[in-house]
């Protein structure tokens, strides 16, 4: 649970920690993370963090835009990390939240990374 009551949106991936930056693995539109564990896996060098899409654990109509969306796992990213730097994985739609979320930790004056995937 976050501080607010709500179900965390953070899943682990890949078991236990590993040595390097972890990173965040963030869903598409309205879908979870595990099906992405494959790819997951396969970046053995950091643990993968998934962040699986609000609407997936929450009412879908609390998040209207992507502003929305950033905000939400921004708060659940932070409470499993509090500062960085921050690597992100977008996968489809994940991809514009993650840049939406980059932008809003540079400003911030963290280091981030971003990685698309389509």
């Amino acid at each position: 649970m976050t501080s607010r009551g709500e179900k965390s949106l953070i899943v682990e991936l890949t078991p236990g920690p590993r040595p390097g930056l972890p990173y965040f693995l963030i869903s598409g539109v309205g879908g979870h993370v595990l099906p992405l564990q494959p790819v997951a896996k396969c970046i053995l060098r950091h643990q993968g963090l998934g962040v699986i899409f609000p609407g997936f654990v929450d009412s879908e109509s609390d998040y209207e835009t992507v502003e929305d969306v950033a905000e939400r796992m921004l708060r659940d990213i932070r409470a499993a990390r509090p500062s960085g730097p921050y690597l992100f994985v977008g996968y489809s739609f994940g991809g514009i939240i993650g840049l939406e979320m980059a932008s809003r930790l540079s400003v911030e004056g963290e280091k981030v990374g971003l990685v698309l995937l389509d």
